[in-house]
């Protein structure tokens, strides 16, 4: 796909263009490709919670900590709840919800840090991706953005917390991850309306929605969250999003829309590695 900014690399999609930039950071989104899994086709699932066995499930991640080089003992990840509360994480909390959800961070579904050696991470089907990394500061952030998420501005709260921390805006770049597309994603009223009280610019709105007749409504979730993070400040440019449908792309994806209540899950992951000059 043209300027397609995750490019794939073994059993994960690497931001290609942040990681040439910053040769320390890694950011990733996993595929599903290259793994252990009751799913058909040796498929990579990341999630917990979702009917495969806990030990294949932790192979799979620890396949991707070799792939990322970052032990699963850095890992950090939170019991997500579908909202936006945002984890201040730290070196101290490596390890937590790496293995099993009972341990996790805390309930959230944003982490940010600036510590070296901790990798942030966050599992998905369907619902956006969000990796953050302010260059002038050191400052790292991932969200999880579902409709309810998305509606309830994480990315909002992403940026004030990022900002307490002494953030520079201008320099905060932004990059939203493979998700279901709008022409996939059809919604009631209800979730419309949450939408609309977001009170983003109305051509944003006719950009992002479409009406699918009785009711029902087609939302481009990655365009409402990019439009969210330009009403914070963050520059246009400093701004990357994935053409990538987790609906059609069925070769590379888990979907909960398309797959069911069991469906795997992918993991994002963002962190800087540790400095040993």
């Amino acid at each position: 796909m043209k300027d397609e900014p995750f490019e794939q690399m073994g059993r994960w999609l690497q931001l290609t263009s942040w990681e040439n930039k910053f040769p320390l950071l890694r950011a990733r989104f996993s595929t599903r490709l290259h793994g252990e899994s009751k799913q058909p086709y040796d498929t990579l699932n990341t999630g917990l919670h979702v009917g495969d066995e806990p030990s294949d499930v932790l192979k799979n991640r620890a396949y991707l900590a070799e792939d990322i080089q970052i032990p699963l003992a850095q890992w950090v990840a939170p019991e997500q709840v579908h909202g936006n509360q945002i984890q201040v994480v730290n070196r101290s909390q490596r390890g937590q919800g790496a293995k099993d959800i009972e341990n996790a961070c805390g309930k959230a579904d944003g982490l940010i840090t600036n510590d070296e050696g901790l990798l942030l991470t966050a599992v998905y089907a369907d619902c956006v991706p969000i990796w953050f990394v302010d260059p002038s500061t050191g400052w790292i952030g991932l969200a999880h953005a579902g409709w309810k998420g998305t509606a309830a501005n994480i990315v909002n709260e992403m940026i004030y917390h990022l900002k307490a921390q002494g953030i520079n805006i201008n320099s905060l770049q932004a990059a939203i991850g493979p998700s279901i597309g709008k022409t996939n994603y059809e919604v009631d009223e209800r979730v419309y309306n949450e939408i609309v009280n977001l009170q983003l610019p109305q051509v944003e709105l006719d950009e992002a929605i479409d009406y699918a007749g009785e009711g029902s409504y087609r939302i481009d979730l990655k365009r409402v969250n990019e439009a969210l993070l330009r009403a914070e400040g963050v520059k246009s440019t400093h701004i990357l999003k994935s053409e990538y449908c987790t609906y059609d792309h069925s070769s590379l994806f888990y979907s909960h829309r398309r797959d069911g209540l069991e469906s795997g899950r992918m993991l994002a992951g963002i962190g800087w590695v540790e400095n040993e000059t």
